[in-house]
């Protein structure tokens, strides 16, 4: 009987599951050119993404900041509330009261938890809360702009919320991470020269 449930696990892992997994996960890779209204978000997210990876690929002595961290952070509260815009139409917030009705959906949970990181991460990144190290890996640009490209994934193209698709995202967000690894292993490196180095140019300058 154990033989029989391994081999009908095996045998769905690769006829059933490893297919639709591909097959979401070419969904979510292809959704702009499928529904061309998230374009719009899109790429901004994208180009801000790989212009701020090319930057710290070349200038590798140099760290993101605070100041840059908590901006990047206001990414995700703008992308929260344009989810909750696409999810509830245009007059959602103009028409907001106490009687306003909120249906907690999937969707809707995507969107608010968007919301909330971005707004903890403010907090965070304000007040200087956490260590540098642990609060600028999640302000960086490859996290935030990651996170709200798949949100928007989500949201805009209506994609089943299950296991499937947030391991076909999970897949999606490393081989990101990869080929971003890959983009600064290429780039070529510019050192930035110490202050005891300028003060030597400066002293032995040709005349």
């Amino acid at each position: 009987m154990a033989i029989n449930e391994t081999y009908y696990g095996a045998s769905y892992f690769k006829d059933a599951f490893m297919p639709e997994l591909a097959n979401r996960m070419n969904h979510l890779l292809y959704a702009p050119t499928k529904f061309p209204e998230m374009i719009w978000i899109a790429i901004p997210l994208l180009t801000t993404l790989l212009l701020m990876e090319f930057y710290f690929g070349r200038y590798r002595d140099e760290e993101l900041g605070w100041n840059t961290a908590l901006g990047n952070s206001l990414v995700l509260v703008f992308v929260g509330i344009d989810l909750l815009r696409r999810i509830y139409g245009e007059t959602f917030f103009a028409s907001i009261s106490m009687k306003t009705t909120v249906y907690l959906t999937p969707q809707t949970l995507i969107a608010l938890t968007v919301l909330c990181i971005g707004i903890i991460m403010i907090m965070v990144d304000f007040f200087h809360m956490l260590p540098k190290s642990f609060a600028y890996l999640f302000s960086s640009p490859l996290f935030v702009n990651l996170t709200s490209y798949f949100a928007i994934i989500f949201i805009y193209t209506n994609a089943p919320i299950d296991l499937v698709s947030f391991l076909a995202a999970a897949m999606l967000f490393a081989i990101f991470i990869l080929a971003i690894d890959i983009m600064h292993l290429v780039i070529p490196k510019y050192k930035t020269k110490t202050n005891v180095e300028k003060i030597m140019e400066t002293v032995f300058k040709p005349q």
